[in-house]
């Protein structure tokens, strides 16, 4: 039942063959197996056994794949919309000439109210996710997740700085 002593028993045992990739990836299904387990057993909701933090949060609606038509796009966009979910985030990346157009349909169908997010999967350079930040700001966007790969630490600390720095420049964009 001691879930925690497992965790730090597991990365004890990846010690010497290094903990990064595949043995982080591994300690992290058995320790949310582990966990599960454990509220099961004590006929617990994972969220108590865990503590709580908040009461409530808000959801938001996470899709708008590359490979969607403007069309589908739209439509999966305004489901949610429809559905009373104010915030939503699409994907972006694998065609950067193109995204400043999907990303324009999208706001333009749900409006302004709605708070657009962007997740780039990592598929942008620095200089590139930086000046998508700027285009993104354009349109509201108000979340940019992973602009650059997710491994690239130096690249995401200069594109956060980078938009802190020009800030009053008119970029509004968190990543």
């Amino acid at each position: 039942m001691d879930v925690s002593g497992s965790w730090i028993e597991m990365v004890r045992a990846v010690r010497n063959i290094g903990r990064p990739g595949v043995a982080s990836e591994a300690i992290s299904a058995v320790d949310t197996a582990l966990w599960d387990l454990k509220a099961k057993l004590l006929d617990l909701p994972l969220v108590s056994l865990l503590g709580r933090v908040r009461n409530s949060i808000a959801i938001y609606g996470s899709g708008g794949f590359t490979s969607y038509t403007i069309e589908q796009l739209q439509e999966q966009m305004m489901d949610w919309v429809g559905q009373g979910i104010g915030r939503i985030k699409m994907k972006v990346g694998r065609h950067p000439d193109g995204d400043a157009a999907r990303v324009g349909t999208v706001r333009e169908v749900v409006g302004p109210a709605v708070d657009l997010y962007v997740d780039a999967s990592g598929a942008y350079s620095r200089k590139q996710a930086l000046a998508m930040a700027d285009m993104f700001s354009y349109y509201g966007v108000s979340w940019f997740e992973e602009p650059v790969p997710s491994d690239d630490l130096e690249g995401l600390h200069l594109i956060r700085i980078g938009l802190r720095r020009d800030g009053d420049s008119g970029r509004r964009v968190r990543i």
